[in-house]
């Protein structure tokens, strides 16, 4: 039975999580219904337009591993601040700037603040005050990046059309602060020690001697190996065809349909990321990381043929966008379940803050989205692009899986977190 202090702080950790996780439905998630009128308002072309959500996530990237010594230094609760406020002048930024430069200016300060509070620091958090059933909780958590945004997508686009793409920036950043300071100021209690208790588990007494054992004996930490280099691979193709939920507005306008059934793709999509963050965080913690992992990839394939196979129907294009938005579950749930499968609970801190700046590489993929756009003419390369990545991340589930219980140097590890 759980204590009424702990099942007391255990439920603040998780409101602030999803305080400050739910203003990224805002601060990102939101990117694609601002892409064609930012572009057709500075007179530049789609690919152009869409570089700043790369130099952004880039930028982010680059220096994440800042943002996770500075936990070291000042209090967490200091650095969500500092990068909630970022995020929000980025937005101001923007509605001010008058040329693409600026854009990609305030690009640079919005990846700086989102990589203060996003979901890599805020599942860090979450580590600290669980150590069993984390996936469902990070699952949990990260699905309100998809409730706020299915319910931002449409609101932003009707702001944008009544009112212009710059005084709905203006508005976006406010959104951001409204959303995110709460979970920064209020509920937040950094570690189970500062408060006398220990991090969450289901284990007995008698079983946390296994436990340690198991996590000491998890696989080593080492750049140059097969396994960091397949989990790389995993973490930028995951993320890369997740974020095509900025090119489904456009998908939907090139193909006859509006902006306004473009929101609502995107809104199906950010629904989607609600259930199946959800669903992948249980799943994950009953059955393991791999086997859902190597199903949920399946779908996210047969998604994407839904998509491009019944373009005449809003009924059908709404279930591809749903049903594809279990890729951006297992570019969030998912990767950190299989980090820390792989390198166990005392490493995945670590580990990630090495992953960070080395994953760069996936935000400039977004802009090849934009590119390949403009240079065929049409989204079936873009859907096409994204279905072979996701072809290479079903491969390296099957060799992390295999690759992990051999390094391990465990004799019946299991396939779960």
């Amino acid at each position: 039975m759980v204590k009424s202090p702990r099942r007391y702080y255990a439920i603040t950790v998780v409101i602030s999580s999803l305080f400050l996780i739910s203003s990224l439905g805002a601060c990102s998630n939101v990117d694609g219904v601002f892409l064609t009128p930012m572009a057709e308002g500075l007179g530049v072309s789609r690919g152009a337009i869409t570089l700043y959500t790369s130099i952004s996530g880039v930028t982010g990237s680059f220096l994440y591993p800042l943002a996770y010594r500075l936990t070291k230094r000042i209090p967490l609760r200091t650095v969500f601040v500092i990068g909630i406020s970022a995020a929000a002048a980025s937005c101001i930024g923007m509605a001010a700037a008058r040329s693409i430069y600026g854009i990609y200016l305030f690009a640079a300060l919005r990846g700086f603040g989102t990589t203060c509070y996003a979901s890599n620091m805020v599942v860090l958090f979450l580590n600290r005050w669980f150590k069993d059933k984390a996936s469902t909780v990070t699952g949990m958590a990260l699905c309100t990046t998809g409730l706020s945004a299915a319910i931002f997508n449409p609101m932003f686009t009707s702001l944008i059309l009544s009112l212009g793409y710059r005084q709905a920036l203006l508005i976006r950043a406010g959104v951001i602060l409204l959303t995110a300071l709460p979970g920064a100021l209020l509920f937040m209690k950094e570690t189970p020690d500062r408060v006398g208790l220990e991090p969450y588990t289901t284990d007995k007494p008698e079983e946390k001697p296994r436990r340690a054992r198991e996590q000491t004996h998890r696989a080593p930490l080492r750049f140059r190996s097969g396994l960091f280099f397949m989990l790389l691979v995993y973490i930028i193709l995951s993320r890369a065809t997740a974020r095509m939920v900025d090119q489904l507005p456009g998908y939907a306008e090139s193909i006859g349909w509006g902006p306004r059934v473009g929101a609502l793709l995107a809104s199906a999509y950010m629904v989607g990321t609600v259930f199946f963050k959800l669903v992948l965080g249980v799943i994950n913690d009953a059955a393991g990381v791999i086997r859902t992992s190597l199903a949920a990839g399946l779908v996210s394939l047969a998604a994407v043929g839904i998509l491009v196979a019944f373009p005449g129907s809003v009924f059908l294009l709404l279930v591809g966008a749903f049903l594809f938005s279990i890729m951006m579950a297992l570019a969030s749930v998912s990767v950190f379940a299989l980090v820390r499968y792989t390198y166990g609970d005392e490493q995945v801190g670590a580990a990630m803050s090495r992953f960070a700046p080395l994953s760069a590489v996936y935000p400039m993929l977004l802009s090849v989205y934009g590119f390949l756009y403009d240079a065929t003419g049409t989204f079936n390369a873009v859907f096409a692009l994204g279905a072979g990545f996701n072809l290479v991340c079903l491969l390296a589930v099957v060799y992390i899986g295999t690759q992990a219980r051999k390094e391990s140097r465990l004799p019946d590890p299991g396939d779960g977190v």
